[in-house]
Order: C-alpha cells, then structure tokens, then sequence
C-alpha cells in the first residue's frame, strides 16, 4: 500500500512538473490527489498560481496596510468568526486551543488579503469562504487561493 501511494505521488508530481493539464485533469477523476501538499500543488496548477509572485505580495504587505483593514473591519472579521465558529463541524473534534489558533489565523489570513485587494470590501460570511481555504490549505496558501 505504501509503495503504491509512492507511486501515485511520483505520476502526480512528474504530471504538474511537466505541465500535462488533460493528464492532471484524469489523474484527479481517477485516482484523486492523495495529500493535501500534493493537493495544493495541483490546484496551483489548475488555478495558475505563481506560487513565488504570490509569497512576494504577500511578503509586501505593510503593516499600515494591515492596521488600515484592522480599523476599517476587523472587529467585524472578528465577530463573524467567532459567531460561526460554534457551529462549525470542522472545528467540533478541536481542542479549544485548536480552535483559537484556527481563528487568529483566519483573520490575520483575511487581514492580509483585504490589505492586497483593497477594492473588495468584507461582507459577513465571507470568513466561511476563507475558512475552507485555510482549513484545507493553511494560512498562506489558503489565502493565496481565495485571491
């Protein structure tokens, strides 16, 4: 069993390396992506995702930035996230500290992606659009996925 997950990931990795998006394309009906790492290479692929120019906006943000978006919504950011935090299933099995990690990750995520797209505004619900991002992805990639 090991051995063949191996192998999966070798096929998976030389198909996104050499670029194959009708084999990708297959290889996800048929087999599925089997890691949320390989997972996230893949969609990076699908949604043409320059991972390195996307660290760098993010790298780019200014503290100001993020002030700028923590004054204008981030109490709101806040109160939506923990309102819909309780009734979460993915969260249920978390500890609580599980949870509170989960959440400062999420509005510093969202923070950070209003602070890059200062044309959007947060409107509430959104933080269960992200959250499935940051869930599935982490904090980084999530966010880089959602823009």
């Amino acid at each position: 069993m090991q051995i063949e997950a191996e192998l999966k990931c070798k096929e998976l990795h030389q198909i996104i390396e050499s670029r194959r998006l009708y084999q990708l394309k297959q290889f996800a009906i048929h087999r599925g992506f089997l890691t949320p790492q390989l997972r996230a290479l893949a969609y990076a692929y699908l949604f043409d995702i320059d991972m390195s120019a996307e660290l760098d906006k993010l790298a780019s943000i200014r503290p100001a930035d993020i002030q700028a978006v923590e004054t204008k919504c981030g109490n709101v950011i806040e109160a939506d996230i923990t309102r819909s935090i309780g009734g979460s299933e993915a969260m249920a099995h978390k500890s609580e500290s599980e949870r509170q990690a989960y959440c400062a990750s999420l509005k510093r995520g969202l923070l950070q992606f209003f602070a890059l797209h200062p044309k959007y505004n947060y409107y509430q619900g959104f933080n269960a659009v992200a959250g499935v991002f940051v869930l599935a992805y982490g904090e980084t990639r999530g966010i880089m996925y959602l823009g």
